[in-house]
């Protein structure tokens, strides 16, 4: 796909759906690279395969530990991998 998009972009320098796209792309592989230590609710719901509501639940009823910074409310990424192998652990 990377192929194709480089292609349409060499084709149309100028259109400003494909400068959309670009920027996109771009800021989504350098977000892809840094090695992130938090997931917002919603990408920590998608990590776990669990709902964004049943995510939202369980962060308010504490089952998932979070953090509160202003009105954003992140979820370490340990706390990913605690529930996930405490799952594992709990299967086994």
């Amino acid at each position: 796909m990377a192929l194709v998009f480089q292609m349409r972009v060499a084709a149309c320098n100028t259109c400003p759906a494909v400068q959309f796209l670009e920027r996109n792309v771009t800021l989504e592989h350098r977000a892809n690279e840094i090695d992130r230590v938090t997931y917002t609710v919603a990408e920590a719901a998608k990590a776990l395969s669990i709902g964004r509501t049943h995510a939202y639940r369980a962060v308010h009823s504490g089952v998932i530990g979070s953090i509160k910074i202003g009105g954003k409310i992140l979820i370490p990424r340990a706390e990913v991998d605690r529930i996930v192998n405490k799952g594992v652990k709990e299967s086994s």
